[in-house]
């Protein structure tokens, strides 16, 4: 059966696995290192030393420059092409040994430019490492979930079609698969069914044609027979040859606001770069301060998420919102920073402004992440409600194909072999020149003829079938049969099903009372969902083996059910089975 599983990933392996990713190093990431370097340049360099100069520009320029012949030195040693042991963890140190030896290389250029007279060079190194890891994970974020995205979509493109094809093919090819059937039995038996009653009206002794008519049993009709009891359905690539155009990523037209509200993930992001600020203002003081600050925006930000509305709305509203929620959140923190520490006039002002925009930018990097991954995870559930539909599908076409083949092969077994063997008998047991008998062989042929040239009927009575199945083990297994109204109606309408289900009940009888020497079993079926009919059978016989080799019942509930299990509580052995209807 045909489906399409999804593997779920906690978040915090799946917010690894995007670090593992061997293309980070593109375009994208130099974007965006591009823009936050840019705005880092400008606060921290321009706004903190109040020098104007173009030449910070000049110094902007040129380090990027040296930070793209950095990640390139680093791709050339590491061998990416052949992949590292654990890319992640190579990806997060260069990304932090490239933001450290940057800043690194325009402390240098500032003092070569006299931009700056006294450069700190541990904190330049240090904040360019934070500063690398920060860059690193939002990309690997923002692409991973962006990657994720359309991988979901590609699954849930891959399902839709076979489904489509499933609805628009499978009755056609349900027709092909039955009409090869018979196809292939009539051509095998009919030609040498015809040859052997042009030589019973011939001269020829009853000797060849006995022999005739057993090699027509022993080497078509039984290994024909064989062939359809153990082969399966037909091959349904047909059922996916549609092409249907792929689905491009874009961002969701609608989103629930509060939803993309991660407050840890906030935390993570902005405690390092705010205690950091404070600590080389401030000293220890200022990054207590600083994590005091950031643990008031977090909680403030996990009040917004509570109060923001749970409807979805247009993309432009959901930002909107957010980014006056990462607007206000800080504010309390703020005024701790601005009010606690004995800052001079030009930083009590920087400081709290370069913090505050780092919360804002925070919430504005996350959330389009945030976003992705909850249109995959929408379109993960969808994909398990069109599986389903999928698997029902095809357990409804092998469920058609299993019973007319079981019927077709009661119909050679009981009609047609029973005639040739009659025919047999005859003609071992009267006298070439009677008449009489040779027109009961030739009716004995025509029997066997009429049955392979009939498509068999599905009508059955379940009711008589369970009356039926009481009373051949009467005296042996006590058996109980209840079935509700809702099962009972269904099997009515659907034959098939009632077939499958007789079948299946048979099965379990029979094997409980042959290997378990049951003596007594209840039979439930029940249809507490309307695309589905459930079975129970409960016996007192003994355990099945723990390791036991799947036989043909085994392969019979494997075809025509969605899910089934034999398990042991107690002293008693309980068989379940799902059939679609």
């Amino acid at each position: 059966m045909a489906t399409h599983r999804t593997q779920p990933k906690s978040k915090l392996t799946l917010t690894w696995a995007r670090f593992t990713s061997v293309n980070l190093w593109s375009r994208g990431m130099l974007l965006n290192s591009a823009i936050i370097f840019g705005g880092a340049t400008f606060l921290m360099d321009v706004l903190r030393t109040g020098n104007m100069s173009w030449l910070w520009f000049f110094t902007y320029i040129l380090s990027l420059g040296f930070a793209v012949l950095l990640v390139f030195i680093a791709k050339k040693i590491l061998s990416y092409k052949n992949g590292p042991n654990n890319p992640g963890r190579y990806n997060l140190l260069v990304a932090m040994l490239v933001g450290g030896l940057k800043n690194l290389f325009v402390a240098q250029l500032a003092i070569w430019l006299n931009l700056e007279t006294n450069v700190g060079y541990l904190f330049r190194f240090i904040g360019g490492l934070l500063m690398g890891a920060a860059i690193l994970s939002v990309y690997a974020g923002l692409s991973g979930s962006r990657t994720t995205h359309k991988q979901v979509l590609h699954r849930l493109n891959e399902i839709q079609r076979d489904l489509m094809g499933s609805r628009e093919n499978l009755d056609v090819l349900l027709s092909d698969e039955l009409e090869s059937l018979q196809e292939k039995s009539r051509e095998s038996v009919l030609p040498k069914i015809a040859q052997i009653s042009e030589l019973l009206h011939s001269s020829t002794d009853t000797s060849k044609l006995a022999q005739e008519i057993s090699e027509t049993v022993s080497k078509r009709l039984r290994p024909l027979m064989e062939e359809i009891s153990v082969s399966g359905a037909a091959n349904r690539t047909s059922l996916t040859g549609q092409r249907f155009k792929e689905a491009k990523v874009k961002n969701p037209k609608y989103f629930v606001a509060r939803d993309a509200i991660r407050p840890l993930t906030y935390l993570a992001y902005s405690m390092p770069a705010v205690c950091f600020l404070g600590f080389y203002f401030q000293g220890l003081a200022g990054a207590v301060v600083g994590a005091i600050s950031t643990f008031s925006f977090v909680g403030f930000m996990w009040l917004f998420k509570f109060l923001l509305p749970k409807r979805a709305t247009l993309r432009f509203s959901g930002y909107l919102m957010l980014t006056v929620a990462s607007i206000l959140a800080p504010v309390v923190g703020l005024y701790v920073i601005g009010g606690s520490l004995p800052l001079t006039s030009s930083v009590s002002v920087l400081l709290p402004l370069v913090c505050w925009l780092a919360y804002i930018f925070t919430v504005l990097i996350v959330t389009p992440t945030a976003v992705f991954d909850m249109e995959s995870k929408k379109l993960e559930r969808l994909i398990e409600i069109e599986n389903a539909s999928l698997a029902k599908e095809i357990a409804l076409f092998e469920q058609k194909v299993w019973v007319f083949k079981r019927r077709w092969l009661f119909m050679l077994h009981g009609t047609v072999q029973s005639a040739l063997t009659a025919a047999l008998t005859r003609l071992q047991t009267f006298a070439e020149s009677d008449p009489y008998q040779v027109s009961l062989i030739q009716a004995d042929l025509e029997r066997a003829e009429k049955a392979l040239q009939t498509v068999p009927s599905n009508d059955i009575d379940f009711d008589k079938a369970a009356i039926e199945l009481k009373e051949a083990w009467a005296g042996v297994c006590a058996i109980t049969i209840n079935v509700d109204l809702r099962a009972s109606r269904a099997l009515v309408t659907n034959l098939g099903s009632a077939y499958c289900v007789n079948e299946i009940v048979k099965e379990a009888i029979g094997n409980a009372v042959r290997h378990g020497t049951a003596t007594a079993a209840m039979v439930s079926i029940t249809r507490e969902k309307d695309d589905f009919i459930d079975i129970e059978v409960q016996n007192d016989g003994t355990a099945p083996p723990k390791r036991r080799k799947g036989g043909i019942g085994s392969r019979m509930l494997d075809d025509i059910t969605i899910s089934w299990s034999l398990a042991r509580s107690g002293r008693l052995t309980t068989l379940r089975a799902r059939l679609p209807l």
